[in-house]
Order: C-alpha cells, then sequence, then structure tokens
C-alpha cells in the first residue's frame, strides 16, 4: 500500500527561503485552462528557447489535481555570465492568462529580487508586456531575451521598485551590496551552474521532484557553517562594539534578524499546514502510513530549515562585518549618531503587540541578605515562564525584547533559566518542549543552534568519567544518560530575556515526593547559583515549585506551600554562601510558578517571602500640618 502523500502535496516551486526547496500544497485554480492548440505551442517555445539560448534554463508547467497547467509554469532563469546575476538560478513564475495570446503573460520572480524593474511582490515591469505594446506574434523565446536584457542592463524608463532604482543611478556600489547578499539566496539550488553537478534539463526536474535528495546535497555545507559558530571571537566582539556605539548599524542588524524571523516562521506555517492537511485527508489510513507520512515532512522541512538557517548566518556575519569596517572608517574622535530616521524600523514591521496570554500575577520585592555586610537584590514571583512566553511578531514588544537581547549578549549582566529536564540527552527534541520550540521560531545568529550544542554534550558525556556516586547506580560508566541534579548549560541569542539555559536534570519521583535538602536537584540548583556569581550572571528564573505543570491529583496546596518553602529557603542560603560580599553586584531572582497554579497559592507563596527574606517596609511621607 502506497502512502498517498504525493496526492496531497505538489511540488510546484520555490519560495525566499534561502538554498532551500519548498513543497506547496497545490490549489485548484478556477480559471479556465488554455486550449489546447495553445498550450501546444507554449511547449515547444519553450523547448525552442530552451535548446537555442537556454542552456542552464528550466521550465516547467504546474501540476494541479494530477494534470498539468500550462497557464503557469515555473521556471530557473539562468544569470548572463559577466552582470551581477552571474552564477545565480532565479526562481521565476510565468503565468499565462485564459485568453493568451490576446493578452500578455506576467514574469514574477518568487521570492522577489533587488531590481530596478522588479516590484517589491516580483512582478517584472517588461515594456514588451505593457497592454499598449504587447503584440500577439511575440513568442516566448522573444520574452526570456528581453528579460534577459533588463538583468543586465535596468531599464531606466520604466521603475518598478524606487529604493532599488535609486540606489542603481545614485549609489551603484550601494545597490550591488543587497544584489550579492541575495544573489544566491534567491536561486533554485546551490549548484553552481560551472560545477561537477551541471546536468541536463531532465536530471535538475528530478531534482524538483525529490527535494529531500536536495537537501542530503546542502548537509555538508550546513555542518560546516556549525562548526565556526563558536570560535568565532572576531564576530563577538565587532557586533560587541557596534550594539553599544553604533546605533544606526544596531538597526540595520535587528531589521535583518526580524526578516530572518519572518522567513523562518513563513516556512513552519508552510510545514505545519501540509501536516494538518495530512491529517485531514489520510483519516482513513493507519495510524503507521499517517506516522510514516507525517516524518517524512518533518525530516524534509528540518532539512531546509537546517539551510536556511546556514544561509541567515553567513549574510547577519556578512553584514556585521561591513558595518564594522564603515564604523571604523570613520573619525575614532566624533561618536556616531544614528542617522536621521522617521521611525527605527519600517511601519510594516510593526504590527500589533496583543497576544491572547491567560491572567498574569506578578509582584516584585526588593530583599537583604547578610548580617552585617547586607547585600540588596530583586525579587519577582511569577506565574508564567518569562523567558518562553511569546510577543507578536514584527510587534513593537518584539522589537524591545531583540534590542535588549542584542545590548546585553555579551556584556556582564546575563539573565540565566533554569529548565527542567529528564535524564534523556535528547529529551527536548524527542519531547518538542517549550524550549525546542521558542528555539525554532527564530534564528540563531550568534551561537550554534540547541540541537549542534546539545549534541556537543552528549559526546562529551560519553568521555567524561562519572562520580563515585553515579558508578554505583549506572551499569556503564560512558552511558549518554544524566542522572538526577545534573545540570549542562547552553547558551542563546534568540530566547529574549535569556541568554542562558541551565537544564537541570530531574525525575518523576521531584513531582511526587517531599523535596529535602538532600536531593540531587539540589545540589543542581546550588551548583547553578555558584556558576551565576563566578560568571556574571545577574539574572536567574528559578521554577519555584520545580515541576512544569500542576496536577490536582499530585499537588495540593498544602504540598505547592512546602515544595515552594523549601526552595525559598534553599535559594537563600545559596546565595549567601557564594556571596562575595566586596563585589556582590545586585542580582534579579525570578521564581516562577507553573500557568495553572491556583490564584490562592500564588498569593499564599506572595505572603511566604516576607517571613523568609529581610523586604524592605513600605515608606509612609509623614505630612506636617
Amino acid at each position: 500500500l502506497v502512502i498517498p502523500l504525493m496526492v496531497i502535496i505538489v511540488f510546484i516551486g520555490t519560495v525566499d527561503l534561502g538554498e532551500v526547496f519548498i513543497v506547496r500544497m497545490s490549489r485548484v485554480d478556477q480559471k479556465k485552462p488554455l486550449p489546447d492548440d495553445v498550450a501546444r505551442q507554449l511547449c515547444e517555445q519553450f523547448d525552442a528557447y530552451k535548446k537555442k539560448y537556454g542552456l542552464n534554463f528550466i521550465a516547467k508547467p504546474v501540476i494541479k489535481n494530477d494534470t498539468k497547467d500550462f497557464s503557469e509554469w515555473m521556471c530557473g532563469f539562468p544569470g548572463r555570465n559577466g552582470t551581477l546575476w552571474e552564477g545565480a538560478l532565479l526562481k521565476l513564475r510565468v503565468t499565462f492568462p485564459s485568453n493568451y495570446p490576446v493578452e500578455p503573460p506576467a514574469f514574477i520572480f518568487d521570492p522577489p529580487i533587488p531590481h530596478p524593474n522588479v516590484y517589491p511582490n516580483g512582478y517584472v515591469s517588461l515594456s514588451i508586456l505593457y497592454p499598449t505594446n504587447w503584440k500577439q506574434r511575440t513568442t516566448v523565446s522573444q520574452l526570456f531575451k528581453a528579460l534577459d536584457e533588463i538583468m543586465a542592463h535596468p531599464d531606466r524608463e520604466n521603475p518598478a521598485n524606487a529604493v532599488a532604482f535609486f540606489e542603481f543611478c545614485e549609489r551603484p556600489e550601494k545597490y550591488k551590496e543587497p544584489v550579492l547578499a541575495r544573489r544566491f539566496k534567491t536561486t533554485i539550488n546551490v549548484i553552481p551552474l560551472n560545477s561537477r553537478f551541471h546536468m541536463e534539463d531532465q536530471a535538475v526536474i528530478d531534482l524538483f521532484e525529490n527535494p529531500n535528495f536536495f537537501s542530503r546535497l546542502i548537509n555538508d555545507s550546513v555542518a560546516q557553517n556549525n562548526m565556526l559558530m563558536d570560535n568565532d571571537k572576531d564576530f563577538h566582539q565587532q557586533f560587541q562594539h557596534l550594539a553599544s556605539h553604533d546605533q544606526t548599524a544596531l538597526y540595520s542588524l535587528l531589521s535583518m534578524e526580524m526578516q530572518f524571523t519572518t522567513e523562518i516562521h513563513n516556512l513552519l506555517s508552510l510545514r505545519d499546514s501540509e501536516k494538518n492537511l495530512l491529517k485531514q485527508t489520510c483519516s482513513a489510513k493507519s495510524d503507521d502510513e499517517i506516522s510514516s507520512a507525517t516524518e517524512a515532512i518533518e525530516e524534509n522541512y528540518n532539512s531546509q530549515l537546517d539551510a536556511l538557517r546556514s544561509v541567515q548566518v553567513r549574510q547577519f556575519r556578512k553584514l556585521v562585518d561591513a558595518l564594522y569596517e564603515r564604523h571604523c572608517n570613520t573619525d575614532v574622535h566624533i561618536t556616531r549618531k544614528a542617522e536621521p530616521l522617521d521611525m527605527p524600523f519600517p511601519e510594516s514591521l510593526l504590527q500589533s503587540t496583543n497576544v491572547h496570554m491567560h491572567t498574569v500575577l506578578d509582584e516584585g520585592f526588593t530583599i537583604f541578605l547578610g548580617n552585617q555586610l547586607k547585600t540588596m537584590h530583586n525579587l519577582r514571583l511569577l506565574n508564567f515562564n518569562p523567558v518562553y512566553s511569546q510577543v507578536a511578531l514584527k510587534s513593537i514588544d518584539d522589537v524591545s525584547t531583540k534590542l535588549q537581547s542584542a545590548l546585553f549578549l555579551y556584556g556582564n549582566h546575563l539573565h540565566g533559566l533554569i529548565q527542567l529536564v529528564k535524564e534523556d540527552a535528547d529529551y527536548h527534541s524527542l519531547r518538542k518542549t517549550d524550549l525546542f520550540k521558542a528555539c525554532e521560531r527564530s534564528p540563531e545568529l550568534h551561537f550554534s543552534n540547541l540541537i549542534s550544542q546539545l549534541e556537543k554534550i552528549k559526546a562529551l558525556l560519553k568521555t567524561t568519567p562519572r562520580s563515585k556516586r553515579v558508578e554505583k547506580t549506572a551499569d556503564n560508566k560512558h552511558d549518554t544518560q544524566f542522572t538526577v541534579g545534573d545540570v549542562y548549560i547552553t547558551r542563546h541569542s534568540n530566547l529574549g530575556a535569556a541568554q542562558i539555559i541551565f537544564h537541570l536534570v530531574s525525575d518523576e519521583s521531584l513531582s511526587q515526593m517531599d523535596l529535602t535538602s538532600r536531593h540531587g536537584c539540589m545540589d543542581g540548583l546550588r551548583n547553578i547559583i555558584r556558576v551565576c556569581h563566578e560568571f556574571g550572571i545577574t539574572t536567574i528564573s528559578v521554577p519555584l515549585l520545580l515541576v512544569t505543570e500542576i496536577s490536582p491529583e499530585l499537588h495540593n496546596e498544602s504540598w505547592c506551600l512546602r515544595r515552594a518553602e523549601m526552595v525559598f529557603k534553599s535559594v537563600k542560603g545559596f546565595m549567601i554562601e557564594f556571596a562575595k560580599y566586596a563585589s556582590t553586584p545586585q542580582y534579579t531572582i525570578q521564581f516562577y510558578l507553573p500557568e495553572n497554579i491556583d490564584t490562592s497559592v500564588f498569593h499564599h507563596c506572595s505572603d511566604m517571602i516576607p517571613a523568609i527574606f529581610q523586604t524592605t517596609g513600605p515608606l509612609f511621607a509623614d505630612r506636617k500640618k
């Protein structure tokens, strides 16, 4: 029995998501098909152009409802040698109206390219296609020859993109930057036209129909990019300098990051839509068949996501390098100020910030630690995880979060979050945890991605000798399983407020039994507080109950209050133990409760804080009569 996956999804082209294939879902087109004689004539003209001019040209009609639709063609248009587009294979969609050749066709670059004669939505402003200039005897070869000409020599009389046209005419060097940056991002694939992958049309068409094969071709380049992430100190120093001293450069970098986030969201939306459609269409199939088809979809899109992120990292680092060089070429005695801007970001990038959330409970305290030499710190009690709370994409909140992360990413006041995990080293990828989803939604431009970091930790775990306590309970000292109380750390630039994640290994017993100070997780919590004191992590978010969610059967109010009291007192003791009074900074401890916590439990925990910590009392103004 063949799983009818290809009946549901048909590969018909690509979108602006880097050097990757996109599988689109077929849609039923209600317009009238082309007459048979016109369709036959188009096929002959496309073949004639490919044979005579298009050595690397690709053209294929779209398939809809298992039949070829000759009114819409997906093409790979090669850039002319000696031009800015040399080496690129641009993704082009050509649509023919039902009354063609009475009316002209439309040429659309999908995704749009930065060109003076290409509208922002990708439509080409080609004079030969204007209704007033259109001639019914115009052939496909003539159309593509005209397109090739304006690609090499833009038409100044018919501008379509104001920004690209201005830079092309007034600042040619500036115009080259986005073209060179996006030239290979807008290609159908990453296969250089002069490489060993130079193939006949049929072989390239096979790539259209087998994106998984294409994904394997780029795995090597993706892996190489991940290997460069951790040792690039120059990049880290350049970014930190720009974030601190060049507001204009920082705006440019954040704008690019927001655009990258949109690209990833678009690809994830396609993946989720395709999976939902599969479940709806194949509901009569067995669970194994649906699971197998779903895994195939996820594997395909995961490869595309890896390739997309690899492209984004290269482009981001190239921009940082260019901006840093420009900044260094300015007078060192002049503090660089932002260029006049109406808004830091285009208005189209700033949407509503309304995001559905549960009822938010948040209380803050100022506390003192120590008896003789007191140190002052901040304490917050929340009923939500402060890192994984979502904000609207491209909203003001999203901009402010990314701005805050950029300013503090390489500073001495980092934010760490304690994430409870199980013993399995693949816990995040197998369970699709909140951390996994948060990292998946946005690009990681500064460090290795979450999965790569976890793979390194797994490799390190295999070669690290276990402690005597662990060796007594483990059958294999090189086992890849963690033990309760272990802590491993990952770094992130795409989580907004938090830059450090402490993965505290726990087990099921932690949510069932009463916690004591001898529990392994308490040792792990103590080590986390010590690391925070040693490495400048001044904000730490702690799960107060050391559970991810509340179960009414297991966790009544009495159990919650006993657990909260134990964690409060333990954190207080650890803070005092590791405090270095001569240089202790002001810390912010954020205790967060599960989202499904009862409001009464939250308020009881809040009332407990002044009894455990020394807090500042309210000040009252004594108004004299």
